[in-house]
């Protein structure tokens, strides 16, 4: 990434929700706050976004779907 936060080779095109979803709960994280930790490492693919209530906005169900633990906050 260079200092306008370009990637090169990312269309900025993120996966769709049911794949980003997939690779996610693969994490093992348990709580929002370990998503928000990892969402700012360089671990997390460009492909999927940090926040993903904004971009997924009709599909997204909460963290407990998103991150497969089930829990409703």
């Amino acid at each position: 990434m260079d200092w306008l936060g370009i990637v090169p080779g990312w269309d900025g095109t993120y996966l769709n929700y049911l794949e980003a979803k997939e690779i996610v709960r693969k994490l093992g994280l348990k709580s929002q706050n370990e998503w928000r930790e990892y969402a700012k490492s360089s671990k997390k693919p460009y492909d999927i976004p940090a926040k993903p209530s904004d971009v997924y906005k009709k599909e997204f169900e909460g963290f407990g779907a998103w991150l497969g633990t089930g829990r409703i906050s």
